[in-house]
């Protein structure tokens, strides 16, 4: 957000940038900002992270939550999410 507002002060143009993030992930205090910067046209460059096999992706998520430790609280949050829908369903 504060590198947003860096950009407008400074009459960039939205074309002249781009916010990326991983698709489904939003740390706290960012829920919605991507939909939000969408909204006002900025570029927004989602990722999904792909893994040929579960070992791959499991060693993937620890480098990630190594050089990130809030992406464990993300992950662990979207995890029980997933699970309570799937069993609420059942």
């Amino acid at each position: 957000n504060e590198l947003y507002v860096w950009f407008n002060e400074r009459n960039i143009s939205k074309s002249d940038y781009e916010f990326q993030a991983l698709y489904h992930v939003e740390p706290a205090g960012l829920k919605g900002l991507h939909q939000q910067l969408i909204k006002e046209g900025v570029n927004v460059r989602l990722y999904l992270p792909f893994a040929p096999s579960v070992d791959a992706a499991k060693y993937y998520g620890f480098r990630r939550a190594e050089k990130n430790p809030e992406m464990m609280k993300v992950f662990a949050r979207k995890a029980v999410e997933y699970y309570l829908k799937r069993w609420a369903s059942q």
